[in-house]
């Protein structure tokens, strides 16, 4: 429901959920307003997730923030521990 091509499907459609690029996007802002400089992201290979996880990145980056890690691990691993040890070592 939050995929812009959902909201431009047809004249007739009402959606109130809005578009996830957009709000993706204004977390990055937030960030980066509150003083986060750097930034891990961690989603998945899902769809939607990657594309979340790009929507941010390019934001983050376009207004000054640097990424120092996207992680995108199987949507099927149980644990992500390693994950989360792998954004700590990138501090």
């Amino acid at each position: 429901g939050g995929v812009k091509d959902f909201h431009e499907a047809g004249e007739n459609l009402f959606n109130i959920r809005g578009v996830d690029e957009t709000t993706t996007r204004e977390l990055a802002r937030f960030a980066f307003n509150t003083g986060a400089r750097t930034a891990a992201i961690i989603g998945s290979q899902q769809a939607w997730e990657l594309a979340q996880g790009s929507f941010f990145e390019d934001e983050f980056n376009k207004i000054g923030g640097k990424i120092l890690l996207k992680l995108e691990p199987n949507p099927t691993m149980d644990s992500l521990q390693s994950e989360a040890l792998k954004i700590v070592k990138a501090k």
